[in-house]
């Protein structure tokens, strides 16, 4: 048997965040509403989550696509995404 420990990451305006996510609206608020419903965080350490910082980021991601992103600033209705955000996935 494991001595692992299972956590959730959990903060009420990363929920928000994700629920406006284009390919999963309100998938979010669901989720965490299933799993209070149910109970299951009664055996996980509950965890709040913190911004990453920009040197969090670049363990991952590139410095070219955290530069593009530096880019975008209010992002309007009507906005058309450029080839290079499509070539980003954005």
């Amino acid at each position: 048997m494991s001595n692992r420990k299972v956590a959730y990451v959990w903060e009420e305006n990363l929920i928000e965040h994700c629920d406006r996510l284009p390919a999963v609206i309100g998938r979010a608020s669901l989720v965490h509403s299933l799993i209070t419903t149910y109970g299951l965080l009664n055996n996980v350490k509950v965890v709040r989550s913190t911004p990453a910082t920009y040197n969090d980021l670049k363990l991952f991601h590139s410095d070219l696509y955290l530069d593009h992103l530096k880019t975008f600033g209010q992002i309007d209705d009507d906005y058309m995404p450029t080839t290079e955000d499509e070539e980003y996935g954005l």
